[in-house]
């Protein structure tokens, strides 16, 4: 698992790109003419101060015995001790 923090947030709010099955954080994300979305959030004036987070983790079919409550406590646990107040308002 790995976070790639594409910007700090500076208005409390972040916005986690997750991918899913079969891909990672880069194929799941990227448009094949190169055109990648979290950088589309980032470049947007809309989204100016919110962070910008992409959460990676194997999603291979050599993953094993890896579930998605593990995925859920892992994605918890890394953005919870960087970034996120994960408490809702």
């Amino acid at each position: 698992m790995s976070t790639n923090v594409i910007r700090e947030p500076k208005n409390g709010r972040t916005i986690v790109f997750i991918h899913g099955l079969f891909s990672n954080s880069t194929t799941a994300w990227q448009n094949p003419n190169g055109t990648y979305w979290p950088s589309l959030v980032k470049d947007d004036p809309n989204f100016e101060g919110w962070g910008i987070v992409c959460f990676e983790y194997d999603a291979s079919f050599g993953s094993g015995d890896y579930s998605l409550s593990d995925v859920e406590g892992s994605l918890e646990q890394e953005l919870g001790s960087r970034l996120i107040d994960l408490q809702p308002e």
